[in-house]
């Protein structure tokens, strides 16, 4: 049997046959056909294969007839596709504008060396999939420097990308007020080195093996911006801690009351987890609420996992 590749329904079928993914369809068609016996033992059969169907509804058809056999609404089609993906749309993301910081922070030594926080920059894209996916209208990253893999997977987003605390501050001034809920997943420095002129000679290390650099704080840039913040906004902050459990929330806690955000997420520090790990664990911490532990997951799991607990009910 050949199919003639000129015709789009011929083309289509054999695309059909050979995609091995999820499939959904929305059919439209004559009512009495919809009916016909021949079409709901067809229909029946799709769906024991894993076909997924948005079924139609009532409406005037095509032909003119009335009955059910009209396309599926838009919404009910996506939501419907929503579903097949495993997509959950959440009411406190519906239409936000979303902007996240991620990645690590450097600052100078010299021309040639520098420090930098610890951070694979994999927390800030789980969360920005997790946004874009739940209904969110807009998402923006200011990115600092991740590794090439990790940057190419935030193509989908509008990338802003920082390298130190000056550019962290100059690009989250440009872009916060336009956003209605900050993430600051972003590894930021608590201090930078004032950076020498001059390449450090190893020579001059002979006499005495210790470096000394002299460094200045960096503005707690989260509780800034936490300040300046409208009354629609929120601010949702990041805390990397060591110890116990009862420590890290603790610690947590004390820094979502210092800064004043809306909610902070505490995540420990250790083998297998945090930066540059694919995994973690972490503690939702917001004011009245009993903390919520999420993990270990993997981090693009926790990324809805975290945004579904703060919006699910929004």
């Amino acid at each position: 049997y050949f199919h003639d590749l000129t015709d789009p329904y011929s083309y289509l079928t054999l695309q059909l046959l050979a995609f091995n993914g999820a499939v959904l369809l929305a059919p439209a068609m004559n009512p009495e056909m919809w009916a016909n016996e021949t079409v709901v033992q067809n229909v029946a059969a799709l769906k024991t294969r894993g076909y997924h169907i948005a079924e139609p509804i009532a409406g005037v058809v095509a032909c003119g007839e009335s009955g059910i056999g009209h396309v599926a609404s838009d919404d009910a089609i996506i939501a419907r596709l929503n579903d097949v993906m495993g997509i959950k749309i959440l009411p406190g993301l519906v239409g936000k504008k979303v902007l996240i910081s991620a990645g690590p922070m450097r600052t100078a030594l010299d021309p040639v060396r520098y420090i930098q926080n610890r951070s694979s920059g994999k927390m800030g894209l789980a969360l920005a999939k997790a946004c874009a996916a739940a209904g969110a209208a807009k998402v923006e990253i200011l990115l600092g420097p991740v590794g090439d893999d990790v940057r190419a997977s935030f193509g989908e987003f509008s990338v802003h990308p920082y390298t130190s605390p000056a550019d962290y501050d100059s690009a989250l001034g440009k872009l916060f007020s336009a956003c209605d809920i900050l993430f600051s997943a972003a590894a930021v420095l608590d201090f930078e080195a004032i950076t020498q002129s001059k390449k450090i000679d190893r020579a001059a290390l002979a006499a005495s093996p210790t470096l000394n650099t002299p460094i200045h704080a960096v503005p707690d840039f989260v509780a800034k911006y936490a300040a300046m913040k409208s009354p629609h906004q929120k601010v949702i902050a990041f805390a990397a801690e060591t110890g116990s459990e009862p420590d890290i929330i603790a610690r947590a806690t004390a820094k979502m009351q210092a800064k004043k955000v809306d909610a902070i997420i505490a995540n420990p520090v250790g083998p297998g987890l945090g930066p540059d790990s694919d995994m973690n664990t972490v503690w939702i911490i917001r004011p009245n609420h009993a903390p919520i532990k999420l993990g270990p997951l993997l981090k693009s799991d926790l990324g809805f996992a975290i945004v579904k607990n703060l919006y699910a009910t929004e």
